[in-house]
């Protein structure tokens, strides 16, 4: 990948859109904004299903959905995380919710989970990365997890004549740093061994995905669904919290220090929750 001058465009433009986020999420911690979502029972006829829901804002979007009625469903590829989800929703709120294992960086995870699912009447495709480890090829997985992963699951659903009535897409202020010309084309991000990723590279990638699930949800539209790409905003999820304390000049700070500051800044995962 070359270091040319539009992709510098592109990240100072992502990182502008970033520091407008951030004003934005003070303004939200301000304002004390309520739930957008309807009363409780409101939902009790529909089902959703949520990849990620285990932990961060997926996790509170579950359990919000949960007050409401909404038959919740966590697709999660970690069991052990799922049920542990489960439980802490069911000890705070006496709410059933369902678990089914997903793993997006595997094609017949994937195939199975979708066979195996019933139809939904909401998807919320919300799972992501941002500068994750590298696979032992070298790969950057945060497009397959963010994106691509995404696209086949519900690709699949499609296929089986169970698709969502209603798709909510979880994108980010970042896609306006991405790359238009390649981020839909898959090939571009296959596992390449010998391929050295700086962290030019990495964050270059995140912004594709985010652009990529932005343009696909454009394509849903097109063709009937009810699609929405929305923007969380910067909350104090693990996600968060770690690209400050892994990929930023403040992470040289303690680490109470560093909660503290963006605990003051930013909004909290419920809060993200209720944007949905």
């Amino acid at each position: 990948m070359s270091h040319n001058s539009t992709d510098l465009f592109l990240l100072l433009r992502a990182c502008a859109y970033g520091v407008v986020d951030v004003v934005d999420s003070m303004r939200l911690k301000a304002r004390h904004r309520q739930s957008a979502l309807p009363s409780d029972g409101s939902l009790a006829n529909l089902s959703c299903a949520i990849t990620g829901g285990n932990a961060g804002v997926g996790f509170e979007t579950a359990r919000l959905l949960a007050q409401r009625g909404c038959k919740t469903t966590i697709l999660c590829r970690n069991k052990g995380r799922a049920q542990e989800a489960i439980k802490r929703i069911y000890e705070s709120d006496e709410r059933m919710v369902n678990y089914a294992l997903l793993d997006l960086n595997d094609p017949k995870s994937i195939e199975e989970c979708a066979r195996s699912s019933p139809h939904y009447d909401i998807l919320v495709n919300n799972a992501g990365v941002m500068l994750p480890p590298l696979t032992s090829e070298g790969f950057d997985p945060s497009y397959q997890s963010n994106y691509l992963g995404h696209y086949q699951f519900m690709s699949a659903l499609e296929r089986l004549g169970k698709a969502p009535n209603r798709i909510c897409n979880v994108s980010s202020v970042t896609h306006n740093g991405g790359r238009a010309k390649q981020c839909l084309q898959p090939a571009f991000y296959a596992p390449s061994k010998g391929r050295k990723l700086s962290r030019w590279d990495r964050w270059s990638t995140y912004c594709d995905s985010k652009l990529a699930i932005t343009l696909w949800t454009e394509q849903l539209c097109s063709k009937g669904y009810r699609a929405f790409a929305l923007d969380p905003g910067i909350s104090t999820s693990k996600l968060g919290y770690g690209f400050f304390a892994n990929h930023s000049p403040l992470g040289f700070l303690p680490s109470s220090w560093l909660q503290n500051l963006c605990g003051a800044l930013f909004r909290t995962p419920r809060d993200s929750a209720r944007l949905m």
